[in-house]
């Protein structure tokens, strides 16, 4: 899986994940309190249905958040390249014509 969110911890155990140059966190994974579970929760303008979601591993919903920051970006009109595309000739601009 690709990690485009760079994850924080605090001394509380609760997990802050920051995208892009963002100095607030997109995503925060509250650490679980009594028997609660662990709690994902974003900033992002997604439908409600997709703003929390809950789980035993916090490893589970950085994946779901990755998921929704992919989703979210997706909306924009932008996508997150294959990682084996990276490595490919370089980019060339095609779109000059040739001056005679």
């Amino acid at each position: 899986m690709n990690t485009r969110i760079n994850w924080l911890h605090d001394d509380a155990g609760n997990i802050f994940g920051y995208a892009g140059g963002t100095a607030w966190p997109l995503f925060t994974i509250d650490a679980p309190l009594a028997n609660l579970p662990w709690t994902l929760a974003t900033c992002l303008p997604l439908p409600e249905a997709d703003r929390g979601s809950q789980g035993n591993d916090p490893g589970d919903l950085k994946a779901e958040a990755e998921h929704w920051l992919e989703r979210f970006v997706s909306s924009l009109g932008a996508i997150f390249p294959d990682p084996a595309d990276l490595h490919g000739p370089e980019c060339v601009d095609d779109t000059t014509e040739e001056q005679p």
